[in-house]
């Protein structure tokens, strides 16, 4: 995780406990960073609701949280982050699992690949490109 997101986690972390120090409640140890006051986690559909309205509040498009996964590992694919990388974030056993999800949504890396190839063996300008005379 970033260390925005842990930042982020351990803010709620100290919320939850200054919480459950003011209300001096009978709360149970838990290891949920959000839960209610006896321990137990919200359910799922909380957050995707809460997510949904959010959305709808500031006026962008709904996508699942779900969807949030897909983009994050498109845009990072697409922005040239190694995909063994990728694959660990995403929880995959495998790279070539993640890969063989998301190689097609990145066609444009995949001719930025090549143009930097090309200019390796070629040594071609760097503003001239594969598809250039391509009909």
């Amino acid at each position: 995780m970033s260390d925005d997101a842990i930042g982020f986690l351990t803010e709620l972390e100290t919320i939850r406990d200054d919480d459950a120090a003011f209300a001096r409640s009978a709360s149970t140890e838990s290891d949920f960073v959000i839960a209610f006051p006896d321990g137990s986690p919200p359910r799922p559909d909380t957050f995707t609701q809460r997510f949904f309205r959010d959305c709808e509040n500031i006026g962008v498009p709904y996508i699942t949280l779900h969807g949030l996964r897909h983009t994050y590992a498109t845009i990072a694919l697409t922005n040239g982050e190694p995909a063994h990388i990728v694959s660990a974030a995403l929880g995959h056993y495998d790279v070539a699992f993640t890969l063989s999800k998301y190689a097609a949504w990145i066609p444009l890396a995949n001719v930025e690949a090549m143009n930097r190839i090309g200019h390796h063996i070629f040594g071609t300008s760097t503003t001239q490109n594969v598809t250039s005379g391509v009909t």
